[in-house]
């Protein structure tokens, strides 16, 4: 997000804006990578500079103090208690110190989620999937997270028209080739890989 407003910065011509935001975008990497965990931190300064950017001067200071991952942890345990629907959905994507387990995950993201979270949405889906137990709810976010444009949601979903979806022995979803061809076109337009190799391939 820094290097975005850098860039958008220097094609305004506003160069001590571009510069200053390049420098704070390279700061924040280094401190990421040398703190061993640039993808979690990358999912913070993204979603906190979209969501909640008034957060993103703590999360700095709080890594600057050298005090390591379990501050962020903490600090994200401090917010998502609070409800805030991003650090529910980063508390259950990142795990709290060693408590990493799929509960753990499935608790905070249904806390993010119910708020309404895209973000939080498809991961909950996809977890929710390893338990047969669970598909009612499943169904709910994975269709919710398609429908809102989210490309990895769009690609499962448009399997659930391949073959029929069942959930409790119920048919959900009837086999429907236009429309398993729709939600995959669908994905494949917002860049899913995945789902441009399935079209090409064929089904």
């Amino acid at each position: 997000m820094l290097d975005r407003y850098s860039k958008k910065y220097k094609k305004e011509k506003d160069y001590e804006k571009s510069s200053e935001f390049y420098s704070k975008a390279q700061d924040l990497w280094k401190l990421s990578a040398e703190k061993g965990f640039p993808p979690a931190m990358k999912k913070v300064y993204r979603l906190y500079h979209d969501v909640r950017p008034e957060y993103v001067s703590t999360f700095e200071k709080k890594l600057k103090n050298k005090q390591g991952i379990f501050t962020i942890d903490s600090y994200l345990r401090e917010l998502a208690n609070k409800g805030e629907a991003p650090a529910q959905y980063l508390h259950g994507i990142m795990g709290d110190g060693y408590n990493k387990s799929i509960e753990f995950a499935i608790k905070w993201l249904r806390k993010s989620a119910k708020q309404g979270l895209l973000e939080a949405e498809y991961p909950l889906a996809k977890l929710l999937s390893y338990n047969s137990k669970n598909c009612s709810e499943e169904i709910k976010y994975m269709s919710s997270s398609a429908k809102r444009g989210h490309p990895e949601a769009l690609y499962y979903y448009a399997y659930y028209f391949y073959q029929g979806k069942y959930c409790n022995n119920k048919l959900i979803y009837k086999k429907d080739k236009s429309k398993l061809l729709y939600y995959m076109k669908k994905s494949a337009e917002k860049g899913n890989e995945s789902a441009k190799y399935k079209l090409k391939e064929g089904f």
